[in-house]
């Protein structure tokens, strides 16, 4: 059962990351002076999972495990990853982006999945879901 979540949760978060590319900014139309919390990070690109940055993953799931999510800066993007003896997909969707949220929607997902993400100052994306983390470099 544990090991089923593992990969649920490695499904999702790979998923995440297809959705995790940079979101469009609004302006202020009225010109106003207005706050802006915290800046949205630009993680477009290609972002694969590594063993060196998930060896806990890779211990639960077996060596074989791989990942691969590409953003798209007009809010779509592309994964594609494998699971040994589980699952492995390769499938597109969209996304919206905060300063620390991810929103991702899907035809393969049955519901939004929201998870939290941050880039490290090792450039690593880290991709958080009920407590685990995914980490991610940018090729």
């Amino acid at each position: 059962m544990k090991k089923r979540f593992l990969t649920l949760l490695l499904i999702v978060a790979a998923a995440c990351l297809l959705l995790a590319g940079c979101g469009t900014s609004k302006s202020d139309s009225t010109g106003s002076a207005t706050a802006t919390p915290a800046t949205v990070k630009n993680i477009t690109g290609t972002w694969v999972m590594e063993k060196a940055n998930n060896k806990s993953v890779y211990q639960m799931l077996g060596n074989s495990v791989s990942a691969s999510v590409t953003l798209n800066a007009d809010g779509t993007g592309r994964v594609t990853y494998t699971i040994p003896k589980n699952a492995s997909g390769d499938y597109s969707g969209t996304y919206t982006q905060t300063a620390d949220t991810l929103t991702i929607s899907s035809p393969d997902l049955d519901d939004d999945v929201s998870l939290s993400y941050s880039v490290d100052d090792n450039g690593l994306l880290n991709l958080k879901y009920k407590g685990y983390t995914v980490k991610l470099t940018k090729q």
